[in-house]
């Protein structure tokens, strides 16, 4: 048959293209012997043409990889189709000098006289598999960086990330949060497990949130607290994410992070302590600037009358003293020597006060005869009593108790002295100590103007007058001072009273 113009073209152009192209290409016969390659297969595995045609195929492959090469060989005859190699896995070739380098390859075939020609086109990716080496060496070192900022992050922000596989009922958490609940990270952990970290105090809420998010499937969002394995409580932020379901919808996984939040908590607290010590201070500046207040009005107004009186007094004295009218110039004696006596008392009232504010009283029990240490009290409080009026005194008990009898007489002072400006003339006061056994039971009760009801919660605050006593001289820090006392002592007071009816004191001091 003739050959046309065409196919000679062809022909030329295959021929050229089989001995310019740069990948390398065998031609094999069924017995494998090479009978045809190209300049670049040859170059490529080290041999000059002349070497390879005529060899077996098996001299380009590595020994222990022939056996199993000349099976496939021989495999490959029975149903020859194209078919790639070494595409996506390791395949090997084998230099003349030995070496050996990775390589695809691509097999075809062809009939030539009834003959059946394996055709192999065998690409060197020795470069490629470098670049890719180095590719996933730098990928890998970036990830490593990577992991290794995101475990540092993780630990500046006490935060852990967690999945849990709800078909396995099994946690797999990262370093950090091992490190959040003071586990060891082999150590197993399932949900069962992590609840009976929980609080007793936070669990009820935490699994009433867990249902809630179960059965909503959404997400779950809880601060609360845990014990760790240790024994340690720690503030815990937990979030998670909705459940993750298959392709067939069915519950597999939630993901989520966990965040100690202890020292944030801790700070929270301590910022709220802060803040009460702000607004005590605040308000007991307030009361302070109150207090000022009320003592100017109060001294002005309590120094000004006896101040008064012994100055009109002292003009009244030198007049009759001129004139000689001695019976009346001891009348005005007597009222600058009260006078005097009362600025002195308000006086006593300041410094017992300030001793007091300054930790400057002590407490100095002792056994005291009470009976004779009432009458030493009753004497002095006899010389303030209107002709009209007198003080009972009522014993119970037994005769003796341990009191400091400066504080005690001092209280007794205090309250018998009230108890005698703030009743009327002709009306008894009632004086009743009762030594019972734990305790020494002290009640001074008066017939007087009373203390109205709404404010009686007032009444030991400094420099506090009732209303209805506006008008009776008073420095309004009497009973502040009893309190104080009591305190130190242990003791407590408390009364009872009636507009107008009269007031009882009751003082009980522990033995």
């Amino acid at each position: 048959m003739e050959t046309s113009f065409h196919d000679e073209y062809e022909d030329a152009l295959l021929g050229v293209m089989f001995q310019h192209a740069t990948v390398g290409i065998i031609m094999a016969n069924e017995a494998g012997i090479i009978i045809r390659c190209n300049p670049y297969a040859a170059r490529m595995f080290g041999y000059e043409i002349d070497e390879l045609v005529g060899e077996q195929i098996e001299i380009l492959i590595p020994d222990n990889l022939r056996t199993t090469h000349l099976e496939h060989r021989k495999s490959y005859h029975k149903n020859p189709v194209p078919r790639y190699m070494g595409v996506g896995r390791e395949l090997f070739a084998k230099r003349k000098d030995d070496k050996q380098f990775p390589v695809e390859v691509s097999l075809s075939y062809a009939e030539d006289g009834g003959q059946k020609i394996v055709i192999a086109v065998v690409n060197d990716i020795t470069v490629r598999i470098e670049k890719e080496t180095k590719l996933v060496a730098k990928r890998t070192k970036e990830l490593a960086e990577s992991r290794a900022k995101l475990l540092d992050a993780q630990k500046v922000a006490q935060l852990g990330s967690i999945e849990y596989d709800l078909v396995e009922d099994v946690f797999r958490g990262s370093e950090q949060l091992y490190k959040i609940l003071e586990l060891d990270s082999t150590d197993p952990m399932t949900f069962k497990k992590y609840k009976s970290y929980l609080h007793p105090d936070d669990s009820e809420h935490v699994h009433a949130k867990i249902a809630e998010a179960k059965e909503k499937g959404q997400l779950f969002v809880s601060e609360h607290r845990i014990i760790t394995e240790k024994g340690n409580v720690k503030h815990i932020y937990t979030r998670t994410s909705n459940i993750i379901k298959d392709a067939e919808g069915k519950p597999i996984e939630r993901r989520g992070i966990v965040q100690d939040i202890t020292a944030l908590k801790t700070m929270e607290s301590e910022l709220r302590e802060k803040q009460v010590q702000l607004e005590k201070a605040l308000k007991k500046e307030q009361e302070l600037s109150e207090l000022k207040s009320r003592f100017v009005s109060m001294a002005s107004h309590e120094f000004r009358t006896p101040l008064t009186t012994i100055l009109s007094s002292s003009r009244l004295v030198e007049m009759h003293l001129e004139r000689g009218n001695l019976d009346k110039y001891q009348k005005h004696l007597s009222n600058i020597q009260s006078a005097v006596k009362n600025l002195t008392s308000i006086l006593n009232d300041f410094l017992s006060l300030e001793k007091l504010e300054s930790g400057k009283v002590q407490f100095n029990p002792e056994p005291v005869n009470l009976s004779e240490f009432a009458s030493a009290v009753l004497e002095e409080i006899n010389l303030l009593v209107a002709d009209n009026q007198k003080v009972k005194y009522i014993h119970s008990g037994d005769k003796e108790a341990n009191i400091d009898q400066h504080l005690v007489r001092n209280i007794l002072i205090n309250l018998l002295s009230n108890a005698v400006k703030y009743s009327p003339n002709g009306k008894d006061i009632d004086l009743h100590i009762d030594r019972k056994k734990s305790s020494l039971v002290i009640k001074v009760k008066d017939r007087g103007i009373g203390i109205p009801e709404e404010q009686h919660e007032q009444m030991f605050g400094r420099f506090f007058r009732a209303d209805n006593a506006s008008n009776i001289q008073g420095t309004g820090i009497g009973l502040t001072i009893v309190k104080r006392y009591l305190d130190i002592m242990q003791g407590s007071i408390s009364f009872k009273s009636k507009l107008n009816l009269g007031t009882t004191f009751i003082v009980e001091i522990p033995q």
